[in-house]
């Protein structure tokens, strides 16, 4: 039915009231007469298009027509073109039928507002580097039309800026493009203030920024949880625990901490290391008991504070217990005068301390009649020892065990001691004051030197006294005290040794190839008589003489200290025991001991008769130049025994004694031989001199500022050793030419 061809006598609608609602929209509100009993309205609208809101011909566009089902006071229309003026009328409906079209009410649509401020922003540190941001959409986000709803949103971070840092610079924009409600910002730097703000973006632009949060800082860069540690090789008392380093960040790891407990639920018995290098992948955990489960944990720590503890490792258990194992390599290592010292290797516990010694000893092999007894054991460089006193026989077994809790061990294997006898000079040195003793070792403990000086001096054969002299300090300082270094290098990298007993002779050297070397070059002055150059010789010889005795009594008496073995001065043992392994628990009488020197001298006398006699046949027969015979050859009549000594202790890296053995028999040489031999040259009036060639006395003092430079810093090596024999070689292969 069209609306205009209404009767008259029809209710009237009077113009609506139309009210913009943004954006795009419009409230419609109808009116009426109060007298009119409205049912239903309803509702056309168009783009205004004439200057006549009242035609209802022109030429615009089309009515939208809307037919309300329901009566409702007001209806709000939305997606209108913004900016757009529009025509709007309606219709009632009464009991006695529907109304004209009222006069066209007309209103603009507003356009679109951006979003509103979002009041709520709520940012939560998750690590070092990033944060979680939170935030509730704008109020009429959820009411205006879809097309004007939140676009995108751009989170906004701030901090303040560094010195010389540029003030804009210190802001960075994140844009947030799909519709959620919190974001994950990263590449934050610790320890650094940071501020947020966020701003919401529809059709019509960006909204206001919020406030600014309060200023917040990522969490310390501490180290990241470290992966499960993993344990292998268990023991009665340790495992070894294995871990992975965390990822490289900007505070380096300082330490890594473990903890370990034998509790399922980590409640009790939980023990911490700290400290742990953090080169380490690996680190043995000590302090276990034997038979017990347990778990490990690793964390890291570096200067900002420590990581949190890593998941624990598979339980892993120790081995049980048992009785301490049997003792293998049971020796005696020294034997002084009124006692015996034993040591042995330390054994396997087997998962309990050890809490004694058993030691057991009788004078035949079958331990027939053993004594047994609970020996002190004391722990040192490696070994367990102890000292047995109060032994009187020639001849000893002994066997010891160690004993735990849980029982004792097997008796070791027997240990014999043997009986041998001490060397005559040197139980004759035991007998006497230190100092004496001392100067009955110089004078006799060389026999076979200065016996072979008096036999060429009586052959006439000073040049072959000279070249013996020579090489037998060479042989002692080059060869012996290089074999020993090289021998105890070999099986240890770096031998350790007093230095101070060391320099003391080698100074004395020193002092020595000065002589030497003084008389050689007065003697190349042109003008200078061969007698000038005797008395020289004698006057030096003298001064050595006297000089070896001082340096007897700073040996001996004042600084005995510095000479003393560095075993036996860490031990407290008497100044007056001496160390040899195989040496045997009693010693001559002095009766026998002068009865035993004075048949060495005598037996040493006639074979040097014999050698020196027959030099000369033997140079001339086998084409030996005599300069090779006492430089080479001769020294090895004398020195053999201090080789084999001084070799002997390094190899058991006994560097004090070793090196105590070579240079006392160089210096005795050449403090002591020489000199005597000057002087034994001027009482059987032969022309024994210190005028030694040029060559001699070049050679004496490159090889001892060679040998000095070596022992000046209190260690060697292999290296070393090996230097001082082929400067050795050297020197011989030249005197045989």
């Amino acid at each position: 039915m069209d609306l205009d061809m209404v009767p008259v006598s029809l209710p009237k609608a009077a113009v609506p009231i139309v009210l913009p609602v943004p954006p795009g929209g419009v409230k419609v509100l109808p009116r009426w007469a109060e007298e009119d009993e409205v049912s239903r309205w309803r509702l056309k609208y168009r783009p205004h298009a004439t200057e006549d809101p009242s035609s209802d011909f022109d030429e615009g566009a089309a009515w939208v027509e809307l037919e309300l089902r329901h009566f409702t006071r007001e209806l709000p229309l939305s997606n209108l073109e913004f900016g757009l003026l529009h025509d709007f009328k309606v219709a009632i409906q009464t009991p006695e039928g529907w109304s004209d079209w009222s006069v066209a009410a007309q209103c603009e649509a507003p356009p679109p507002h951006p979003p509103g401020k979002l009041a709520t922003l709520l940012p939560r540190v998750l690590d070092v580097s990033s944060v979680k941001v939170r935030w509730t959409p704008p109020i009429d986000n959820t009411t205006v039309a879809p097309g004007l709803r939140v676009q995108r949103y751009m989170i906004v971070v701030t901090w303040p800026p560094r010195p010389g840092e540029d003030e804009a610079a210190c802001k960075r924009e994140i844009m947030v493009a799909d519709e959620t409600e919190s974001y994950v910002i990263t590449g934050l730097e610790s320890l650094t203030d940071y501020t947020f703000q966020i701003a919401a973006e529809n059709a019509a632009g960006w909204g206001e920024l919020s406030d600014p949060t309060v200023p917040m800082q990522t969490m310390p860069p501490v180290p990241t949880t470290l992966n499960q540690p993993t344990l292998r090789r268990p023991t009665h008392h340790s495992a070894v625990i294995q871990w992975q380093h965390p990822p490289f960040s900007e505070a380096p790891v300082l330490s890594f901490r473990f903890r370990h407990t034998s509790s399922a639920d980590w409640s009790s018995d939980v023990v911490e290391i700290h400290d742990v290098s953090p080169a380490l992948s690996q680190y043995v955990i000590q302090g276990l008991k034997p038979g017990h489960v347990y778990m490990f944990q690793v964390r890291a720590v570096n200067k900002y504070g420590m990581g949190i503890w890593s998941d624990s490792s598979i339980p892993i258990r120790t081995m049980d217990g048992a009785t301490p194992s049997t003792i293998e390599d049971l020796q005696a290592s020294e034997i002084y005068k009124s006692f015996i010292r034993l040591q042995w290797r330390p054994v396997e516990e087997n998962g309990h301390p050890i809490t004694e010694y058993r030691l057991r000893y009788a004078h035949t092999e079958d331990m027939a009649g053993a004594v047994e007894a609970v020996p002190a054991v004391v722990r040192d460089k490696g070994f367990d020892r102890c000292d047995v006193r109060h032994l009187r026989k020639l001849k000893y077994h002994f066997q010891v065990a160690a004993i735990n809790h849980l029982g004792m061990a097997e008796w070791s294997a027997v240990m014999g001691m043997a009986n041998v006898q001490f060397r005559a000079v040197e139980c004759v040195s035991l007998q006497v004051s230190p100092t004496i003793g001392g100067l009955i070792d110089a004078f006799l403990g060389k026999s076979v030197e200065q016996v072979m000086a008096i036999q060429c001096l009586r052959a006439g054969l000073p040049n072959v006294l000279k070249a013996n002299l020579m090489g037998s300090m060479h042989w002692c300082l080059l060869l012996v005290l290089g074999m020993s270094i090289f021998a105890a290098g070999v099986k240890k990298k770096t031998c350790k040794f007093n230095v101070d007993g060391a320099a003391a002779q080698m100074s004395c050297q020193v002092v020595c190839a000065i002589s030497i070397t003084l008389p050689t070059m007065f003697g190349a002055v042109p003008g200078v008589t061969s007698h000038q150059v005797m008395l020289l010789s004698r006057v030096c010889a003298i001064i050595l003489i006297f000089l070896y005795i001082c340096f007897i009594y700073f040996h001996l008496k004042t600084h005995k200290a510095q000479f003393q073995n560095r075993q036996a001065a860490e031990d407290g043992l008497p100044d007056h025991v001496q160390t040899a392994e195989d040496q045997d628990l009693s010693r001559l009488s002095l009766g026998s001991s002068i009865f035993l020197m004075v048949s060495s001298i005598v037996i040493t006398t006639l074979n040097s008769q014999v050698l020196v006699d027959n030099i000369l046949d033997l140079s001339e027969r086998f084409e030996v130049p005599l300069q090779f015979i006492g430089a080479t050859m001769l020294p090895i009549l004398g020195n053999t025994a201090e080789h084999v000594a001084s070799v002997s202790h390094a190899i058991k890296d006994e560097m004090d004694t070793s090196i105590a053995i070579a240079l006392g028999s160089a210096l005795q040489i050449a403090l002591f031989v020489v000199p005597l031999s000057v002087i034994w040259g001027w009482a059987f009036d032969r022309p024994m001199s210190l005028n030694f060639s040029m060559y001699d006395s070049a050679v004496m003092l490159l090889g001892t500022f060679l040998v000095a430079q070596i022992l000046q810093h209190g260690s060697s090596n292999w290296l070393h050793g090996a230097m001082m024999m082929m400067v050795y070689l050297m020197i011989a292969v030249i005197s045989g030419a």
